[in-house]
């Protein structure tokens, strides 16, 4: 969603600075490009790359269900460390595994665990890219020369692609 709502927000920055101030400048409109391609870079890269490119491990998820859940000191962790090595005997007995395991379990299922997943952010993401795409299809609909005027001006800033003009 952050990443839908930078891309949306710079293409509407970008478009309303060309039509405000840069005008037919082809080094402003240059710059204005670059600046908006980069930035659009930043986002993915902050966004999409980064967050994807950190594989999520199990051992990872339960401990970060053990920060907000300290009652279960390790508990997790240990129970998906034995049950991805199939119990291995380096773990010590195989029995005492599966019995702290289905402890571990059983402890799981009384806690309460719609508190470990926080949604605010999440939530705020979505009001921010659902306001943003809302905004830009507002102006599109409202000024769909201008709309399109600006994304060419944007992709192609070496054209001279003039701003409509108002009767």
């Amino acid at each position: 969603c952050a990443l839908i709502a930078g891309v949306v927000l710079i293409l509407l920055v970008s478009g309303l600075l060309d039509w405000l101030v840069i005008g037919n400048s082809l080094s402003g409109r240059l710059v204005l490009s670059a600046s908006a391609f980069g930035f659009c870079l930043w986002v993915l890269v902050r966004e999409l790359w980064k967050p994807l490119s950190h594989p999520l491990s199990d051992r990872w998820l339960a401990q970060r269900i053990e920060r907000k859940i300290p009652e279960l000191g390790g508990q997790l962790t240990s129970t998906v460390e034995f049950t991805s090595e199939q119990y291995h005997a380096r773990f010590g007995s195989e029995s005492l595994q599966r019995k702290s395991a289905d402890r571990t379990i059983r402890k799981l299922l009384t806690l309460d665990l719609l508190h470990v997943i926080d949604l605010r952010p999440v939530r705020l993401r979505t009001y921010l890219a659902t306001s943003c795409v809302l905004l830009a299809a507002i102006i599109g609909m409202v000024f769909p020369s201008h709309a399109v005027t600006s994304l060419q001006r944007l992709a192609l800033p070496w054209q001279p692609i003039e701003w409509p003009r108002e009767v």
